[in-house]
């Protein structure tokens, strides 16, 4: 299914629920008259920090990393990506990635590719996960129907809810991914590796249930997903929240202290400290309607949001920035619908992805490619 049906999905579903809230507001009676401003008050809300540029070179380099998904195909067609770390797309520019493995997991609704590699010289094991051609699908489908979620391990997550048809990708992807890993880890020379999960569109979401399952394995796990929809429930949320350290707190893991009500102490509330990395970030782009999906049934987002507020290409760093929490309105959630451009904002991340075209023919920006 080509990415266009999908976000003509998302613009239906999307306009259909903003419809009735408005009618249901037609409905309610007329507000109070608003209260005097408060002196010295400010009617605008304070600008968003911008990015570091070690993250923004560091949020760049996975996309294009993530993007290297889309060269790979299924047999019998070529396989797109070769050992040692070879590809038409931006393999060139990572010669000290090595192979592991490419997956793929059928050519139905739970449909996942990927490929998993070793990078030496930074200690760490790269998961990469596509966006998928059925995403539309996936979404509009009765799997969309909430599925109750429990941890692996069996930790707490109370009345947790997921994405049907997003949980078993995953778990048709884990049983390739999770040996694959594990194996690697139980070898002297790789213990202590990090375990980098990157993913876009449906493939965030794949990703976001992967690094929950690796951090419950034990594993030194950080995600970063761009355009990444809804997972779960308000529950899931706040419980992917506690397990990776970002804005809300699940006090039962005892995870973190109280902020300080500073901004400084809001950024290291979402792990932005200093030099060191967060360890999830939700990447999403103005403009781009599939962070938004699926618009209702409960379905809610995680924190950890980097908003990039520029439409078009390229993107600088000052055009980045830290959100607050899952839901602040300075960021994605406070964009409308651009129709006309959606399909372009969807996969303009740093560069245009969703095509695998070799970089001396400007593959970085051209194409229209399915999703």
């Amino acid at each position: 299914m080509r990415l266009p049906s999908l976000l003509l999905l998302a613009a239906t579903a999307l306009a259909a629920d903003q419809h009735a809230f408005s009618h249901s507001q037609d409905r309610s009676p007329s507000p109070p008259s608003a209260s005097p401003p408060v002196a010295g008050a400010s009617s605008t809300p304070s600008p968003r920090p911008t990015i570091s540029p070690t993250l923004f070179s560091h949020l760049t380099s996975l996309s294009e990393l993530v993007d290297i998904t889309y060269c790979l195909s299924p047999p019998p067609f070529p396989a797109g990506l070769y050992s040692p770390f070879e590809c038409l797309s931006f393999c060139s520019l990572y010669p000290s990635l090595r192979l592991l493995t490419t997956f793929h997991t059928g050519l139905a609704l739970t449909d996942t590719t990927g490929y998993l590699a070793l990078d030496p010289p930074n200690r760490r094991i790269l998961l990469a996960f596509r966006g998928t051609y059925s995403l539309a699908g996936a979404v509009a489908d009765l799997t969309v129907t909430p599925q109750a979620y429990l941890p692996y391990g069996g930790s707490d997550c109370k009345n947790c809810t997921v994405h049907a048809g997003f949980l078993s990708s995953w778990m048709e992807a884990a049983k390739v991914v999770v040996p694959e890993i594990e194996g690697v880890l139980r070898r002297g020379e790789y213990q202590g590796w990090m375990v980098q999960v990157v993913g876009h569109s449906l493939g965030g979401a794949i990703a976001a249930l992967a690094g929950l399952e690796g951090r419950a394995r034990g594993w030194d796990v950080r995600v970063v997903t761009f355009g990444e929809p809804k997972v779960g429930n308000g529950e899931f949320a706040g419980y992917l929240d506690g397990v990776f350290n970002v804005s809300r707190t699940d006090a039962s893991m005892g995870q973190k202290t109280t902020p300080s009500e500073t901004r400084e102490g809001k950024m290291e509330e979402m792990g932005f400290k200093g030099t060191e990395m967060p360890i999830y970030i939700r990447v999403t782009h103005a403009g781009d309607p599939v962070p938004m999906l699926p618009p209702a049934w409960g379905y809610a987002h995680h924190a950890g949001e980097v908003f990039i507020a520029k439409r078009a290409l390229p993107v600088s760093r000052e055009d980045v920035r830290i959100c607050e929490g899952a839901e602040d309105k300075e960021c994605s959630i406070g964009e409308g619908m651009g129709l006309w451009t959606a399909v372009d904002r969807h996969r303009d991340y740093f560069h245009r992805m969703g095509v695998c075209v070799p970089l001396e023919m400007g593959g970085w920006y051209q194409g229209d490619g399915e999703l």
